[in-house]
């Protein structure tokens, strides 16, 4: 998704007001794929202490199996 901005020519450079939206734009973005990623961490994150206490109770239920 790759987005071009083409930013237009003041007389010394480029315009500072089209810059300055481009980079808050580009903050916004990456502000938003920073807690998405933050968000689907932790979800995984759970779900790896949900597995290993399920591994963990199968071990448990397995000695309990062998000793009985």
């Amino acid at each position: 998704m790759s987005v071009t901005h083409s930013f237009r020519r003041a007389i010394n450079g480029f315009n500072r007001e089209d810059v300055v939206h481009y980079i808050e734009y580009l903050n916004t973005k990456n502000t938003a794929q920073v807690h998405q990623l933050t968000s689907e961490a932790e979800e995984l994150r759970g779900k790896l202490r949900d597995l290993e206490t399920a591994a963990a109770d199968n071990r448990e239920k397995e000695v309990l199996q062998a000793r009985c």
